[in-house]
């Protein structure tokens, strides 16, 4: 006898608002460990902690991921702010502008 097993679909879908983002944004880093041996990770993460009142809601402190320019990957480390922000920029670091997204995940 066939049995066929039904469960239910949860979709969720995400919105995530325009920000910028403050980290060290590397080109020239082939992995995470990579990253990390080019960075002083105790200096970096205490720069974060040290700036997390001013860190977005949503996207808060110590985010990381790769990157894309001029056909190459690169990594990122490092926080998001508001969209309206113009605070302090650590020395190091840079800030960019990320547009809003929405994600939908099955």
């Amino acid at each position: 006898m066939n049995q066929t097993m039904l469960t239910e679909a949860h979709v969720r879908v995400e919105h995530i608002p325009a920000h910028q983002y403050i980290g060290i944004w590397d080109i020239e880093t082939t992995d995470y460990m990579n990253f990390w041996s080019r960075h002083d990770c105790d200096s970096i993460c205490g720069t974060i902690n040290s700036m997390s009142h001013v860190s977005h809601p949503i996207v808060t402190c110590h985010t990381a991921g790769w990157f894309y320019e001029n056909g190459r990957k690169g990594y990122f480390y490092g926080f998001g702010v508001p969209d309206e922000y113009q605070g302090v920029i650590p020395d190091g670091f840079e800030i960019r502008k990320i547009p809003a997204s929405v994600i939908i995940q099955k």
